[in-house]
């Protein structure tokens, strides 16, 4: 078997802590898995070199082992000394020879099996019976730690007031995720086990701007225009809401910036499942320029008006 420098395959020095490792094959295993990649058999060899090294260099007594003996490292194992043994209390060196055919047969014709029956791990194999083994005593490749994927979804405000739903695709699969009434910006739907390598899946909803609307919490607010007439002598005017138009009182005398509440016209509380409320402020529009008959009318209307001046106000 041709020697591998698992130092190299992670890339790293042989110097590398323990950290160091871990974090180089985290970055690996990302990068390679077979999901990311499917059918690409270089990236699939390379998984499996790069799990095979992380084994090694993680696991401290294989690690020294490895460092001693280079590329014959995993043929010698130190067996647990027998109980009772002279040895047991002191240090002592032993070596058992495994994973070599011939020699397993040559071992076996001058000293017999003393394997239990049924037991098929190769002769001089001394980890426990059915761990995971593969054939010259090595594990099999631990599959990495589950990994938890975000993705961003946008949707509007009146998706935010009765929910909604988007399809996600993660690798080769297509996920129809649900995103409940009230949810805020930043707000994360969890997808449990859906995720990479059974991690969950997040789904992070962004808000959209909304051309009327402003959002605070579970309120929303408007600025609604309205005539001179309709702000002095008062009327009804219809206003936008998510649901649909509803009618609003305006008193007369209405002073601009003035505002009025519309309950129950708002958004749901992402928990409570109460309900905000619509701020409307009202923004008065003036007519343009008066000429003729129209100017002088408005010259006679506004002697008739006691109106102190504004800016004096609080003087």
């Amino acid at each position: 078997m041709d020697y591998k420098d698992y130092y190299k395959i992670l890339g790293l020095e042989h110097t590398a802590t323990p950290a160091e490792i871990k974090k180089a094959y985290r970055r690996l295993a990302r990068e390679l898995h077979p999901d990311k990649k499917p059918g690409d058999k270089k990236s699939e060899a390379r998984f499996k070199e790069v799990n095979e090294a992380n084994e090694v260099l993680s696991d401290p007594q294989k690690r020294a082992q490895y460092d001693e003996m280079g590329q014959h490292w995993d043929r010698f194992s130190p067996p647990p000394p027998p109980p009772g043994s002279a040895y047991s209390g002191g240090p002592q060196v032993h070596y058992e020879f495994a994973g070599d055919e011939d020699f397993s047969d040559f071992f076996q014709m001058f000293f017999g099996d003393s394997r239990p029956f049924g037991d098929s791990r190769p002769f001089g194999d001394s980890r426990p019976f059915g761990a995971g083994q593969a054939f010259g005593g090595r594990t099999t490749p631990r599959r990495p730690k589950p990994e938890h994927l975000q993705v961003e979804a946008e949707i509007s405000l009146a998706e935010v007031l009765a929910g909604a739903a988007r399809l996600v695709q993660i690798g080769e699969r297509r996920l129809e995720v649900k995103i409940p009434p009230g949810v805020t910006e930043g707000s994360k739907v969890r997808l449990a086990g859906k995720g990479s390598d059974g991690g969950d899946l997040y789904l992070i909803v962004r808000i959209a701007p909304h051309p009327i609307f402003t959002r605070a919490g579970v309120d929303l607010s408007c600025e609604v225009p309205v005539t001179l007439a309709e702000a002095m002598l008062g009327g009804e005017i219809e206003v936008n809401t998510l649901r649909g138009r509803v009618k609003l009182k305006i008193p007369e005398g209405t002073q601009p910036g003035q505002v009025f509440r519309l309950s129950a016209q708002g958004l749901p509380h992402l928990r409570s499942g109460t309900v905000g409320h619509l701020l409307v402020k009202i923004k008065i529009v003036l007519p343009g320029r008066l000429e003729g008959t129209a100017r002088e009318a408005a010259i006679k209307f506004i002697a008739q008006i006691a109106q102190p001046n504004p800016r004096l106000k609080g003087k």
